[in-house]
């Protein structure tokens, strides 16, 4: 942490020096320090898929904090307008919709996916607990089974 938070202070607009700094805070759960780095890295850089990837690890962050159910759902629809063809964003707002008995939603966000997604993109640096295209096929059969029982 030490050489880190001495590269981040050499550089303090460096977007990756902000990037590693937020994963340290990450680790050891200080969640708010976290989410203010990866924004300052977000902000910063002109690497799209480096702004993408803070915007989720900020969803994990705030998630965990709970009671913050809107800033989570907006930061993921901010991961999508930015790169509209990456799974991640998709997988975690479809789940999001899921957990919370949304079923319409879930289902929609998930067969706009697999439509849509490329699932042959470079992995993300971090583990955004998005395992593969397979796991959007579950959320829409998940909740395509809910949304329908609720016709009945």
């Amino acid at each position: 942490m030490i050489e880190i938070l001495n590269q981040y202070v050499s550089d303090t607009e460096n977007p990756e020096y902000n990037y590693l700094l937020a994963r340290e805070y990450h680790k050891i759960n200080q969640t708010a320090a976290a989410i203010s780095f990866y924004l300052r890295c977000a902000d910063r850089t002109e690497d799209k898929v480096l702004a993408y990837e803070c915007l989720l690890l900020m969803y994990f962050c705030f998630a965990s904090q709970r009671n913050r159910q809107y800033t989570e759902k907006g930061l993921l629809e901010k991961a999508i307008s930015i790169l509209p063809k990456r799974p991640e964003a998709y997988f975690l707002l479809s789940r999001y919709h899921e957990w919370r008995n949304e079923y319409a939603e879930s289902y929609t966000i998930a067969e706009i996916a697999l439509n849509i997604c490329d699932f042959d993109s470079e992995p993300l640096r971090e583990n955004c607990e998005y395992y593969g295209k397979y796991l959007l096929i579950f959320e829409k059969a998940v909740s395509g089974w809910w949304w329908y029982r609720d016709w009945e």
